[in-house]
């Protein structure tokens, strides 16, 4: 039996010979960055330690958001003081923030994200990521986030979200602004 997929062309193609292309592809591109020495990443500009710090940033805020034990104000420490968020056209400053988490944690027993893709790029970053939710009441809910992110320094100045409501009540779409 030949399970096909729909390429770019819109026609059929067996399985197993996309993933081997793919896969042949990746491990190209691997064994690429397998051979760069870290003299090479000096001689290029800027490094990669911006991409990494700006990832390990993103992962850390998370972390602090949805630890409900840790203190919000610790939220601060990945954010300027001019902190702007828009969530589905809502616009967030860093106190409607600190209130956004407030009532998220009030709300909720439990908030767990996962990223699934992450890119860095100089002072931008961007995450396709789900957050699943777990009510008081047991019920729950799994959002699909697509993130852009821009830094100033080491800190997140601006964060423009889109939400998609892959379980849960359409309701739940307000859960991304929440206040």
């Amino acid at each position: 039996m030949s399970v096909s997929v729909e390429s770019a062309l819109g026609i059929g193609e067996d399985i197993l010979a996309y993933m081997s292309r793919n896969m042949t592809y990746f491990r190209e591109s691997a064994m690429f960055f397998s051979d760069i020495t870290s003299e090479d990443v000096r001689k290029i500009k800027g490094g990669f330690m911006p991409l990494e710090k700006h990832e390990r940033t993103i992962r850390q805020m998370f972390a602090t958001f949805t630890d409900f034990t840790s203190d919000i104000s610790g939220l601060s420490n990945f954010m300027t003081t001019d902190y702007r968020q828009f969530v589905d056209g809502q616009e967030m400053t860093l106190d409607d923030f600190r209130t956004h988490t407030t009532a998220l944690r009030s709300g909720l027993r439990e908030l767990d994200i996962s990223i699934q893709h992450i890119l860095c790029d100089g002072d931008n970053a961007a995450t396709v990521h789900f957050a699943r939710a777990t009510r008081h009441s047991g019920e729950h809910t799994l959002i699909k986030v697509i993130a852009f992110y821009r830094f100033r320094g080491a800190q997140i100045c601006l964060v423009d979200e889109l939400t998609h409501v892959i379980e849960g009540h359409h309701e739940d779409k307000a859960l991304g602004s929440l206040q």
